[in-house]
């Protein structure tokens, strides 16, 4: 159990760090290329910082579906 929450602590940290560090420096750096409003660049980090919560819902059912 303590090691299940140890990875859980783990992940979560990581997933923060790449949100932060990769994806809205991305983001940041297209948006001056492409010169979009703020709302647009609101938008696109929008959906991009709630894909992990997406795919660790899917990958949950999918795996308490396989256990069946």
């Amino acid at each position: 159990m303590l090691l299940e929450i140890v990875k859980f602590i783990f992940y979560a940290v990581l997933i923060v760090v790449i949100s932060k560090h990769i994806l809205v420096e991305t983001l940041r750096k297209l948006a001056e290329t492409l010169r979009l409003r703020a709302k647009v660049v609101g938008d696109i980090a929008g959906y991009a910082t709630s894909m992990p919560e997406l795919l660790t819902i899917c990958t949950s059912s999918i795996r308490g579906l396989a256990r069946r």
